[in-house]
């Protein structure tokens, strides 16, 4: 059975309000069933994303899906757990260096749906910019593609230098493109029924495109 979307709901805005952890542990049984459905979803999902992209075949939905609990070392919002449930999928486990696919599952019934690179090391921004700057055209028929535009927009642009990288004049045709420091986009859908499966998979296979560019240019 697929998650019941109404019943993870319920239980992560309970946990919003009560983000603590006596009421946590009083509800784990809750959070346990919940976890595993969630498992099985994702594992569904894995098998989904491989039939066009078998690079992530291999991946186990168990090492694919996030704690949740929050890393608060370093956070000024010291709640101590996420209110979504979440996933990532990548050949190499859930490294943040590799381009991925992105999964939440939010309380109040949103599912984002995200892909690309988020956290560029600055080798693989000098790779990007190098296959940018000698075919922009490669990325932008990537971005233009109307299915593409219609589901994610573009790509992410809350990150993005404010003169051109080292290298690249200010009058560059794809500056649009070299002055990105990360290279993802999402997108957020109000969930009706319980199986997201689908319609997740299906917004993956959209973003598949990015994603293998990205393996390309930026290894």
């Amino acid at each position: 059975m697929p998650t019941n979307t109404k019943d993870l709901t319920k239980f992560l805005t309970a946990l919003k309000a009560n983000n603590n952890k006596p009421w946590f542990d009083a509800h784990r049984d809750t959070y346990d069933a919940l976890r595993a459905t969630f498992i099985d979803d994702v594992q569904h999902l894995i098998l989904a994303i491989a039939a066009f992209d078998p690079a992530v075949k291999h991946q186990i939905a168990r090492s694919a899906i996030y704690r949740i609990n929050r890393d608060i070392r370093f956070s000024r919002n010291k709640q101590i757990y996420k209110t979504n449930f979440g996933a990532a999928i990548v050949p190499s486990g859930k490294k943040m260096e590799s381009p991925s696919y992105h999964i939440h599952l939010d309380y109040d019934g949103t599912m984002m749906v995200a892909g690309g690179l988020y956290m560029c090391t600055s080798q693989q921004l000098d790779r990007i910019r190098t296959a940018i700057d000698r075919n922009p055209r490669k990325l932008r028929s990537i971005l233009f593609a109307s299915t593409f535009k219609r589901t994610f927009g573009g790509l992410a642009d809350d990150d993005v230098l404010k003169r051109p990288p080292r290298g690249y004049a200010a009058d560059h045709p794809a500056i649009d493109l070299l002055k990105l420091k990360r290279f993802a986009a999402w997108t957020e859908v109000k969930q009706k029924t319980g199986d997201w499966v689908p319609q997740a998979a299906t917004m993956a296979k959209i973003l598949f495109p990015l994603i293998s560019y990205l393996r390309q240019v930026s290894f």
